[in-house]
């Protein structure tokens, strides 16, 4: 088998282009950045988790969402270690119920280039992330102090952790 090795300082360095992108303010291309806040999401879920995620997910998501989190509300995220930080903003429930998963989805720019010479693609990737929801302690991937969400109810992420591999074996 063949591995191919990252330096931590190459991932550290390149982590804040991947995540928040070249901080501009048009064109920008990181998954988090504000730029594509419109197709950037994090949603908090009720019922069970997929084990597939399959477009159908993607677009059955936003209508039973207990609430949902866009990049403009991570302003607070820390994006320039291996252990991205994730923090939001505080952003009301739409719907009650009890957050058993989340799902963090991110659609690819429908146009590649800029101006006169962007070209429309009829199809644009999209990109899942799901993980776990349980209390304080539970060692789900995403901690909460109540699971039991209402309507109205102001939610932020307080810290949501990521690491990337620096390691690839195959």
């Amino acid at each position: 088998m063949s591995t191919i090795s990252l330096s931590p300082a190459f991932i550290t360095a390149a982590l804040p282009r991947v995540f928040r992108g070249s901080g501009s303010t048009a064109g920008d291309s990181g998954i988090f950045s504000p730029d594509v806040s419109s197709k950037c999401f994090i949603h908090i879920m009720p019922g069970i988790m997929p084990t597939n995620l399959t477009y159908s997910t993607f677009t059955t998501t936003n209508a039973i969402a207990l609430c949902s989190f866009s990049a403009a509300d991570l302003n607070r995220s820390v994006f320039n270690t291996n252990l991205i930080n994730i923090i939001t903003e505080y952003v009301a429930a739409t719907i009650t119920g009890t957050a058993t998963w989340f799902l963090i989805t991110v659609i690819s720019n429908p146009y590649i280039g800029y101006g006169n010479y962007a070209l429309q693609i009829n199809s644009p990737s999209i990109h899942q992330l799901a993980g776990t929801i349980g209390l304080v302690g539970s060692g789900a991937d995403l901690e909460l102090p109540s699971t039991t969400i209402t309507v109205g109810q102001l939610l932020r992420i307080a810290n949501l952790h990521m690491a990337l591999p620096t390691s690839f074996t195959y």
